[in-house]
């Protein structure tokens, strides 16, 4: 939820028909005209926005700050009771095994003002993670619909040219015939 908020204050808020809500510059109407004119956007959009895997923050300063404030969160009465290496090894599982969506909505809910700071820090990290990704998505996302436009307009021109030139020997063929006939009545006349 919260990612999606981050995602939508990055880019916008309009689904074309998929539930990622990933507005890329596109009006719906011209998505939908896009989409009939090239069958395999909606695959490529698909495919890069699975990859791209917005729900992840994979950032090293993210991830620690994460284990810091999963031990100061609502885990830190349960694990107080362990020895130091076992509270350790139960932060570390206990940040693991939370979502990065479940941990962001829980952020949202923390009132202590001696965690400000550091939650602060992740929600900085964690726009900037997204925005980049984001960026990156959609460039990569362009080069793949730039490619597969580029090799529609191959076929068309190929098409054209093929029908061109069935229309050209067509027209060769009439005249031979033409002239064939032309011939052939001007011998049985003589």
């Amino acid at each position: 939820m919260i990612l999606t908020q981050i995602i939508r204050s990055q880019v916008g808020d309009a689904t074309f028909g998929f539930s990622a809500p990933l507005s890329l510059f596109l009006e719906p109407k011209r998505i939908d005209d896009l989409r009939r004119l090239y069958p395999k956007l909606e695959n490529i959009y698909r495919r890069h926005v699975e990859e791209a895997n917005f729900s992840v923050v994979d950032d090293i300063e993210y991830g620690s700050l994460k284990t810091r404030l999963t031990a100061e969160g609502n885990l830190r009465r349960a694990l107080l009771k362990s020895d130091p290496y076992e509270k350790r090894r139960k932060i570390r599982k206990a940040a693991s095994d939370i979502s990065d969506s479940d941990f962001l909505r829980e952020l949202e809910g923390m009132q202590d003002q001696g965690l400000s700071t550091p939650i602060h820090e992740v929600m900085i990290l964690v726009h900037a993670y997204l925005s980049s990704l984001i960026d990156a998505t959609v460039n990569t996302m362009t080069y793949a619909v730039l490619q597969m436009q580029q090799e529609e307009c191959k076929k068309q021109v190929r098409h054209e040219i093929e029908t061109e030139e069935r229309k050209a020997l067509g027209d060769i063929l009439v005249k031979f015939i033409r002239d064939v006939n032309l011939n052939t009545a001007r011998c049985s006349t003589s």
